[in-house]
């Protein structure tokens, strides 16, 4: 049993943090030790929250992620660190198109905080105002006079959709060499059963076979790779154009990328 002493008051406003660490003591044998032993050492974080006097908020954000058609919530969670009471707050939302040009501005409804309290507010947004895209979001809490620091969040409006984000390059010829593709799905759901069909090209001529990728199933928003083993044994350094096909939910997406085949 370890017993702290803390003082009766603490005048810094806010985490106060105290570490504790406990060392093992060595045994008393009642012999001299020589040579090197180890000892355990434990640490622990100990968080003293102080009020600030006065009114002082802190909030985060939670964004909901949806598809297009949809609606979603964003929901602020506003806790009052000060001993007084918050009579006035309310949250304020930008969204900003890629580019950073603002789309629109959304206020929650206004909501009473007690001192040393939290509550949340949310306001809903409809997908149908922005389209699909990952869309930058600067949100503040306002509150009698006062505003909280900016949050910094993505708001993710996705369609059924999955594109090639990056391939492999560069294979060396005369060999069984993995050809990967790695996708990135722009779709807030699963999708099930995606494959790849590769057909490799030089001079508008087909080469060889088409690759086909085994399927797999891809989480909303993930990259993710898909792989076919590509026989070059028969192919001559140089460029080739290799025509990739993701097939998927009875959708296509088609890419033409360069490979470089080396000696």
């Amino acid at each position: 049993k370890i017993i702290i002493d803390l003082p009766a008051a603490i005048r810094k406003p806010g985490e106060n943090v105290v570490i504790v660490n406990a060392v093992q003591a060595p045994l008393d044998t009642g012999e001299e030790i020589q040579g090197i032993g180890a000892t355990v050492s434990v640490e622990g974080k100990i968080v003293i929250r102080v009020p600030y006097t006065g009114k002082y908020a802190e909030a985060t954000l939670h964004l909901e992620d949806i598809n297009e058609g949809e609606q979603s919530k964003a929901t602020f969670t506003v806790t009052n660190f000060g001993l007084e009471d918050i009579r006035n707050a309310y949250g304020t939302l930008d969204i900003f198109d890629a580019a950073g040009t603002l789309l629109d501005t959304l206020t929650t409804p206004s909501v009473y905080i007690p001192a040393e309290k939290t509550e949340t507010v949310l306001v809903v947004l409809d997908s149908t105002n922005y389209g699909a895209g990952i869309f930058p979001v600067t949100a503040r809490v306002d509150y009698d006079g006062d505003v909280t620091k900016d949050i910094h969040k993505e708001l993710r409006i996705g369609t059924l959709f999955v594109n090639v984000t990056d391939y492999t390059r560069e294979v060396y010829a005369k060999a069984l060499v993995p050809f990967q593709i790695f996708v990135h799905n722009r779709w807030n759901n699963y999708v099930e059963h995606l494959s790849a069909d590769i057909r490799f090209r030089r001079n508008n001529l087909q080469v060889g076979e088409v690759l086909r990728t085994p399927s797999i199933t891809i989480p909303p928003w993930e990259t993710l790779p898909l792989t076919a083993l590509w026989d070059t044994t028969s192919l001559e350094p140089g460029t080739y154009t290799a025509e990739i096909t993701l097939n998927y939910h009875g959708k296509q997406t088609v890419a033409s990328v360069p490979v470089l085949v080396k000696k």
